[in-house]
């Protein structure tokens, strides 16, 4: 996973030239085996702090909104192996409470992550 494939034939006969060909490298070979998740690196934050949402088994070059309702967060687009990490800011007039982040795929597929929000420092 992560690496290109390239194979080398060789054939050979008595009485004839060996023969080798190389076929060109493949794309970067992914593992979308992978149940698409979205996590977050903490399970509280305050209004006005910031976490970070990562998300995995996601399509590659697919771009995902990241939500908090009724606010959009963010957007990234899944890299290469279809993995995504960003850097939000949770909005300081955020309602308090168990909230879900989403992130909502460009089909509308929607993965969520339970997050607490707290006041804000004051």
């Amino acid at each position: 996973v992560g690496h290109r494939l390239q194979v080398e034939i060789t054939a050979t006969r008595e009485g004839y030239a060996t023969l080798a060909l190389l076929s060109p490298a493949t794309a970067r070979i992914h593992d979308n085996v992978l149940e698409p998740k979205v996590a977050l690196d903490r399970e509280k934050v305050r209004a006005g702090a910031k976490l970070t949402v990562t998300g995995a088994g996601l399509t590659p070059g697919d771009a995902y909104a990241l939500r908090l309702w009724p606010d959009e967060l963010a957007s990234a687009v899944a890299d290469e192996f279809g993995e995504i990490r960003v850097r939000v800011a949770i909005p300081a007039a955020a309602e308090l409470g168990e909230r879900r982040i989403k992130l909502v795929a460009p089909d509308g597929t929607v993965l969520t992550a339970t997050v607490e929000v707290l006041p804000a420092e004051r």
